[in-house]
């Protein structure tokens, strides 16, 4: 997640080419878990959301909703997994005692942290928001080379999250999202919150919020 950049008083409206930058990022290292888990009616500590697409599920013949759980563990930690929708779940209720559960598809960790990166920026009619490459999966394209990583995990305060969770729910829920958007959404949500905990906070670096 970069800043948004405001060019309004360097370039003028006949300038074109390309800015280049260095500033503080958050970046979100990704791991896969390993291992077997399993999904019950009790999501105690987990938020839960029901998807409308049926397309979640890779290399499967079957074609299924998923119920998917997300929350943050701790501190720049936060973590988010699914499987399949079935009469296991009963989202009703947090706490329900049922005995059924559904193998896990996939749990994914996130790790965030800040770094300072070197951003390539297109310059256009005196605007300079739009990463050159914005696109790339590369996180070393050539737009955002990341120099040097500050460890410092940002905190995530409760009151941030639920502040984004409504939004998550409703994106994740849609039948247009499919399981890339799904987590893209969640993740990117999630650093938002980040940087709204600690905005006030001399310990932490000022950014911007726009993925």
């Amino acid at each position: 997640m970069t800043s948004l950049a405001n060019c309004t008083d360097t370039f003028h409206l006949l300038d074109a080419g390309r800015v280049v930058s260095r500033e503080i990022v958050l970046v979100a290292n990704l791991t896969e878990d390993e291992g077997s888990y399993t999904m019950t009616s009790n999501h105690t500590g987990w938020s839960r959301i029901q998807t409308s697409n049926r397309n979640w599920f890779n290399n499967s013949a079957k074609s299924d909703r998923a119920v998917v759980d997300y929350r943050v563990n701790g501190q720049g930690e936060i973590q988010i997994q699914w499987a399949r929708l079935g009469p296991w779940d009963n989202s009703a209720s947090e706490d329900s005692r049922s005995s059924e559960s559904e193998p896990v598809a996939r749990r994914l960790t996130y790790n965030m942290h800040y770094a300072v990166a070197e951003i390539q920026r297109f310059v256009s009619g005196g605007d300079c928001s739009r990463l050159a490459g914005r696109y790339s999966d590369d996180i070393n394209s050539g737009s955002l080379t990341i120099f040097s990583n500050n460890y410092t995990a940002p905190e995530i305060k409760s009151t941030a999250i639920v502040h984004f969770r409504s939004w998550v729910d409703a994106a994740i829920n849609s039948e247009e999202t499919s399981v890339f958007e799904g987590v893209s959404l969640f993740v990117r949500a999630m650093m938002t919150a980040a940087v709204y905990s600690v905005m006030d906070d001399y310990k932490y670096p000022v950014i911007g919020v726009v993925p």
